[in-house]
């Protein structure tokens, strides 16, 4: 499922209020805690702008950008062609390793196509063109508030 991209959508702004590590044997996990503040994001009718929206945590002005419907539709495509060429290249890289004819490096190749195609995934299913501009803050869609 990815975001739906429209010319006005509500959104929520995170503030990070810190983080705790969880450790489990030989692994760890790091979560990230969140306050959240909705806003509605009004998208320019061409081009990107950035506008400033009041954090209900630090009280500071927070600077979003927002793309435009066809830029950001634009730029998803883009996201989208790239995740579909890293799947040749994986296709590709796994076709000369079943046929037994490959040279060392086509099992890191593909590897790394495989890898980077589920990454370029990941970001086209969350990409909406609006985004944050501070590192403590982050746009989260409504549906994420949840989770």
């Amino acid at each position: 499922m990815s975001i739906r991209i429209e010319p006005a959508c509500r959104r929520l702004l995170a503030h990070s209020t810190g983080s705790t590590t969880t450790h489990q044997g030989s692994g760890y996990t790091i979560t990230t805690h969140y306050r959240t503040y909705p806003f509605i994001v009004r998208r320019p009718g061409s081009g990107t702008t950035t506008t400033a929206v009041a954090c209900g945590t630090c009280d500071a002005a927070v600077g979003v950008r927002v793309h435009s419907v066809e830029e950001a539709t634009r730029r998803r495509r883009r996201i989208a062609l790239g995740t579909v060429l890293l799947l040749v290249v994986l296709l590709v890289a796994a076709i000369k390793l079943a046929r037994l004819d490959a040279w060392p490096p086509v099992g890191a190749i593909a590897f790394v196509g495989g890898f980077g195609a589920y990454r370029l995934y990941r970001a086209w299913q969350r990409y909406d063109g609006i985004r944050a501009l501070e590192r403590r803050h982050k746009i989260l869609p409504p549906t994420d508030a949840a989770g």
